[in-house]
Parts: structure tokens; sequence; C-alpha cells
């Protein structure tokens, strides 16, 4: 009561996101506008195998926690 909904940006489908000199690629991406944090991961395809694993490229740094970027 009184809190609010985290404001973020979800793309559910495979695709990419580019910020200044750092590209993003995986299966799901979200962005935290409250911490300014993008999680990005893998996702698990019909037959249960995780595809679509996070690439990045650029010359920034990217923090890697666990399998996540």
């Amino acid at each position: 009561m009184g809190g609010h909904a985290p404001q973020t940006d979800p793309f559910d489908r495979a695709g990419g996101v580019t910020y200044q000199d750092i590209e993003l690629n995986a299966g799901y991406i979200i962005f935290s506008f409250e911490t300014n944090v993008v999680t990005a991961r893998g996702i698990i395809d019909s037959t249960g195998q995780l595809v679509q694993n996070p690439i990045s490229s650029g010359q920034s740094a990217i923090h890697v926690t666990g399998d996540a970027l």
C-alpha cells in the first residue's frame, strides 16, 4: 500500500539494444528506469534448450552476474 510498480521496459522478444558504444542482443532484455540497470538473459525454447544467450559488444564496462548480463 502506498507503493508503486517498478518502472521497467521489457523487450519480450529476441532483439537488441544499442546505447552509446554498447550493443546488447538477447532473448530477454529488461531495463529498470529506477536503477538504470539492464538485465539480459537467454530464453528456453520449445525443446527445453537455453537459446539466445546475451551477447554484448562495445568498449564500455558490462557487469556479468551469474548467467545474465
